[in-house]
């Protein structure tokens, strides 16, 4: 009989412990959770994924000035119809697109990143998406490079002289709420809409287009005797930009050639 009453008395504390430890919280994450900071642990962003792939479609495609696809490109014009594919619209020349987003430093560079190089003269003349990245910031990128070899991959290594890295901006945040993209651009960050239940995947991207006004240029018909010094005095240019506009690689130029001039 005493061993009953221990056994029962022991039975009773057990219980009475038990119940006095909270619950364990095994639900599921929810917007409600992501507001108040809960941690959500997400292995990759799909979106940010699926953007890459896409633009791995592209590779080999050739270099074409002023190109925005879909199966010729310059720089720009090759990020901009990447992100276009999935409702996000950029700018249109790299210049203006490394005005938008969330500036990066590069020991925070991910995967979807935007990185620009300079270009010549220019402070911003290249970009390039962001494919992968090493324990030592190097990252591999996928660009519009130029008219030899089209659309490719290449890898940076920080500090390398061979290419002169000016920074990058982030226009996808996927750790920003949880896995929920975030897309930004110069004016405000608007948030894509996000599922009240369960967190599946992230919705299609919904964000205020940015327009830029396209070049406004017009051609001149090359008569007998011309040279690009003629024609550059008479529009007020020089001959550098002519060739560069053109893609001249001499000064020679043909009666009856159209030349692009730009305003």
């Amino acid at each position: 009989m005493r061993i009953i009453i221990i056994s029962l008395l022991l039975l009773s504390f057990s219980v009475t412990l038990f119940s006095q430890v909270p619950e364990n919280n095994g639900r599921n994450n929810t917007l409600e959770d992501l507001k108040t900071g809960a941690a959500i642990e997400v292995q990759s962003c799909n979106l940010i994924d699926s953007i890459i792939d896409f633009a791995m479609t592209k590779k080999g495609c050739p270099y074409q000035y002023a190109h925005a696809g879909p199966q010729s490109f310059d720089c720009s014009g090759f990020t901009s119809y990447v992100f276009k594919h999935f409702g996000i619209t950029l700018a249109r020349s790299s210049k203006d697109q490394y005005t938008i987003g969330q500036k990066i430093k590069n020991d925070e560079l991910r995967k979807g990143d935007l990185v620009f190089f300079s270009r010549g003269k220019q402070y911003v003349g290249h970009v390039g998406l962001v494919v992968s990245v090493d324990s030592l910031h190097n990252f591999t990128f996928i660009h519009a490079s130029t008219y030899r070899t089209g659309v490719r991959i290449d890898h940076y290594v920080k500090g390398s002289s061979r290419r002169a890295f000016v920074g990058a901006r982030r226009i996808i945040d996927c750790e920003e709420v949880g896995g929920i993209p975030i897309v930004a651009n110069s004016a405000d960050t608007l948030v894509l809409e996000v599922r009240t239940d369960t967190i599946i995947s992230p919705p299609t991207a919904v964000v205020k287009p940015i327009t830029p006004a396209p070049p406004s240029f017009f051609y001149h018909k090359i008569k007998k005797g011309e040279t690009l010094s003629h024609i550059a005095a008479k529009y007020h240019t020089t001959v550098a930009k002519l060739k560069k506009w053109n893609h001249l690689r001499s000064d020679f130029i043909r009666e009856g050639q159209k030349l692009k001039i730009y305003k």
